[in-house]
């Protein structure tokens, strides 16, 4: 519900998450351009915000109490979101590989 309640400043904590927070101030220091830049991540915030928002009558979207079909068509969502979709393909990528390696 937390998620709901602020869309946008929830996606730009889960995205300070996954770069880490001062991956700007890192980048500037050691000369090398962030993956994300914080700009970026706050505009894909707002549009995911945004789209959440518009889709909200549409269907719910929370996975709590839901059924197996209905989580898959959440995961469904979120990998086809302009925004997440290709940020979550690219961590599914690190982490498949770090899996990998740990073996």
């Amino acid at each position: 519900d937390d998620f709901i309640s602020n869309t946008a400043r929830n996606t730009m904590k889960f995205l300070d998450f996954i770069f880490g927070e001062d991956s700007n101030d890192q980048s500037v220091e050691n000369n090398v351009s962030p993956i994300m830049p914080r700009n970026v991540r706050w505009e894909a915030s707002k549009q995911e915000e945004y789209n959440f928002l518009a889709k909200e009558n549409d269907a719910h979207i929370t996975a709590k109490g839901k059924s197996r079909v209905e989580k898959e068509e959440l995961k469904e969502k979120l990998r086809t979101s302009p925004e997440l979709g290709p940020i979550l393909s690219h961590i599914e990528v690190l982490v498949n590989h770090a899996l990998m390696a740990g073996q």
